[in-house]
């Protein structure tokens, strides 16, 4: 819960100025981490000593998806994260040889089309193919078998020279041969997961596609490939009732192969099917739902799950041998997650799997299944993405995610360590994503934004009382044009001494598109202060800063005299000045609030521009005068996004969100003599990516990275003397 003694933060998003010092041992630590993992995607596999190992599509330092292993104590670990260049997106089932490597493919990155790789058991990776999509096929959709001689086999969904999918070969020496290139024709074309292989080399496999039934583009076929080549249609589905859309074959002893069909049949759902050595045909049973893959254990029985099945949030159901079926789960959407995936079985009967959605953190689930029936939550999956934090004078931080709860939240750290989640977002009724820090009056209520939904769709303000009573104080205007209110709000609130709250709107207002300037007053009416609109401006993204006179300054992204954003000042009497317009030479793109000292010097950043188009820090004097503080470069910090802060001394600290020596962003000081000093450098592990400002006390800096950490989601950090 979130505690009711909290008090005004002299730490607000836009300006802050303490006492300190500008001598720094640079002392660096994290005082929460979280969790960035979602969407988990493959066949989970489990080795003798009970540890689970699987990949997740979503998550990861750079958003590309990792490779995870969960121990029996509970432990969920990183194995590797996906950057891109080396895969994003893994999708295939994993397959894990005897030494314990594994291997697996990614459905995009790369070349642009997936990739082939090796997790070595030390921690090795590497990069086995990278798939060119008119040559040896795109978007490897299934897992990977192995032979005896170590070479792996597989399918990409398209691509190939005849453009409709391929079967492959990868050698242990990393030769890759094209064994199959399907075409949009009657044989068969999109091969699906996932390819069986017998004693003698023939592998076989479905397609979803082609075939002689199942009208214009066929119901998809069952086929086999010998060494030797030679492509050989099994079966072809007509859609009827033996169904249509065939995938993840599994042979059985005696060699019969069993698989699904994802449509069809006489529920029109779906089948199991089975095509014995003689080539007989049979549908096992018609299933109720949508299916997923199949598992079988030892006796005989099959156990499957349906992704929207039982009350329509996904099943895991089993098919005996002797026909019956039952359903052994239903999930909810809660804690026990949403969209079930592929199950595996152990020698005791228990079953093992992921839900692509739901769960305690909304992210995706990880679970077993006794063959009592009973469900146990093994991990839930999350991926918050923390933004800035505040702090009072209890030492207590608070803060927002974007999506904590799925639709993000309002947390409390407090002095001891203790996390707590003080409000998770409705969307319909309370807004949804909010990007911006908070800041705290001195009645202790939060106030904040969030940039979508909300009761008209386009984003809200909001208050929380320390109660945890929330209220929208203003629903901006839908997410299509007009909005003459403005809609998604990306920066934070401001408030003057009178408790009147001022903020900026990133489109809408009365040129439709620009953005504007609002305020909403102590008894809660709403005005339009500024509409921006060709020529002075466009897209606010920040927040303001307010000065002794009651004056309102900020930035755009956009606009100005070369469409690279500005800095305004919009006075009491409504009076609308622009300060500077960014030409490139001197900075590009501010995404900052601003931070003013006693003389009245504004401070900035712009996230491109100057130099090396990575980025400036800048200066604009009462007197209109501007002057570039620094030139960002990757070596010292890249794409500043945050605001600055200021010491009584007028040093000016920061953060980048690239750069560096890993190119993951930085914490940095300006001196007022120019010198400029890289407090942090991170490296991943510690965090990664910051992108919201730094807070202040006494000597201590205190921030957050959007992403990294142990498990990739963001840190809270602070960097001591």
């Amino acid at each position: 819960m979130v505690k009711p003694y909290w008090v005004r933060s002299v730490f607000l998003a836009a300006l802050t100025v303490c006492s300190g010092t500008s001598a720094w041992a640079q002392t660096y630590s994290t005082l929460k981490t979280f969790e960035g993992l979602a969407f988990p995607s493959s066949r989970l596999i489990r080795d003798r000593q009970g540890n689970l190992y699987g990949s997740v599509g979503g998550g990861g330092i750079w958003g590309q998806g990792a490779i995870v292993k969960h121990a029996p104590d509970g432990v969920l670990s990183i194995l590797h994260q996906f950057n891109g260049a080396d895969g994003a997106n893994p999708r295939g089932d994993l397959l894990r040889d005897r030494r314990g490597d594994l291997y697996g493919t990614t459905l995009e990155g790369g070349a642009g089309q997936g990739t082939l790789y090796k997790l070595a058991r030390d921690g090795t990776f590497t990069l086995l193919h990278t798939f060119a999509p008119n040559r040896d096929g795109g978007f490897p959709n299934g897992g990977l078998i192995r032979d005896r001689s170590g070479n792996l086999y597989g399918t990409t969904s398209n691509g190939g020279p005849n453009g409709e999918g391929t079967v492959f070969k990868l050698a242990r020496d990393g030769t890759y041969t094209l064994l199959h290139s399907f075409s949009l024709d009657s044989n068969g074309f999109n091969p699906t997961c996932c390819l069986v292989r017998d004693r003698h080399g023939n592998l076989y496999g479905t397609t979803a596609s082609g075939g002689s039934g199942g009208g214009p583009f066929g119901g998809g076929t069952i086929y086999k490939l010998a060494p030797d080549g030679t492509h050989t249609i099994l079966y072809s589905f007509t859609g009827g009732s033996d169904g249509a859309e065939p995938f993840g074959l599994i042979r059985v002893p005696g060699g019969d192969l069993v698989g699904l069909a994802f449509s069809g049949g006489s529920n029109h759902q779906g089948t199991i099917f089975k095509l014995s050595t003689d080539g007989t045909f049979t549908v096992v049973y018609t299933l109720p739902h949508y299916p997923g893959g199949l598992t079988r254990d030892l006796s005989g029985n099959l156990y499957g799950v349906a992704p929207q099945g039982g009350s329509g949030f996904g099943s895991v159901f089993k098919l005996a041998p002797d026909g019956t079926f039952s359903v052994l789960h239903s999930f909810t959407a809660g804690d026990d997650g949403d969209s079930p995936g592929n199950l595996v079985v152990d020698a005791a009967g228990n079953l093992y799997g992921t839900t692509l959605e739901g769960g305690p953190g909304s992210s995706g689930t990880l679970f077993t299944l006794a063959p009592d029936g009973t469900w146990t939550l093994l991990h839930g999956f999350s991926n918050p993405s923390p933004n800035g934090i505040v702090l009072d004078s209890h030492g207590n931080f608070f803060g927002t995610t974007q999506r904590e709860g799925t639709y993000g939240s309002i947390f409390e750290l407090a002095a001891d360590g203790t996390y707590s989640v003080g409000h998770t977002f409705n969307p319909m009724t309370d807004g949804a994503a909010p990007f911006a820090s908070l800041i705290i009056d001195g009645s202790n209520n939060l106030y904040g934004t969030t940039a979508f939904l909300g009761p008209n769709n386009g984003g809200t303000a909001f208050k929380l009382a320390t109660d945890g009573t929330y209220t929208v104080l203003h629903g901006f205007g839908a997410f299509l044009p007009p909005a003459p209110d403005g809609r998604s709000p990306f920066g934070g609130l401001v408030s003057d001494a009178g408790g009147n709250l001022y903020g900026t709107a990133s489109d809408g207002g009365a040129h439709l598109f620009g953005g504007i300037v609002f305020k909403l007053n102590a008894g809660g009416a709403y005005s339009v202060l500024h509409s921006f609109g060709p020529g002075d401006g466009m897209m606010p993204m920040a927040g303001l800063v307010i000065d002794a006179g009651g004056s309102l300054y900020g930035t755009t992204l956009q606009g100005g005299s070369a469409g690279l954003g500005i800095v305004f000042k919009l006075a009491p009497d409504g009076t609308y000045t622009i300060l500077h317009s960014f030409a490139g030479a001197d900075g590009a793109n501010p995404l900052a609030a601003l931070a003013q000292d006693s003389s009245g010097n504004l401070y900035g950043t712009t996230s491109a521009g100057g130099a090396s188009n990575l980025g400036t820090v800048f200066k604009i004097a009462p007197d209109g005068t501007y002057t570039m503080l620094h030139s960002c470069s990757l070596a010292d910090g890249a794409s500043p996004k945050a605001n600055l802060i200021l010491d009584s001394i007028g040093t000016l600290y920061g953060t980048t969100s690239a750069g560096g020596g890993s190119n993951l962003g930085t914490v940095f000081k300006l001196a007022p003599d120019g010198t400029y000093s890289v407090l942090h450098d991170f490296s991943g592990s510690d965090g990664a990516f910051p992108i919201t400002g730094l807070v202040l006390s006494g000597s201590v800096l205190y921030g957050t990275s959007s992403t990294g950490g142990p498990l990739a989601g963001g840190v809270v950090f602070q960097i001591a003397p």
